[in-house]
């Protein structure tokens, strides 16, 4: 059972790889080891301050 999830996970993946090549994709394949100019971004969604942001009909409709 867990061999038959295993290989449709498989052929998934390797669809999923042709359709990504196909359409102009690259692969590209590092050097083992930790690399210094990764990046990363932390954080996320912030919410918006209240009062700040887009304007609504009632807020353009007061002014």
């Amino acid at each position: 059972m867990t061999d038959d999830s295993r290989s449709s996970d498989r052929n998934s993946l390797d669809a999923m790889t042709r359709e990504f090549l196909e359409r102009g994709g690259s692969i590209t394949q590092c050097a083992p080891g930790s690399s210094d100019r990764v990046v990363y971004r932390t954080g996320g969604f912030r919410r918006r301050p209240a009062g700040t942001g887009k304007v609504t009909r009632e807020t353009a409709a007061a002014d």
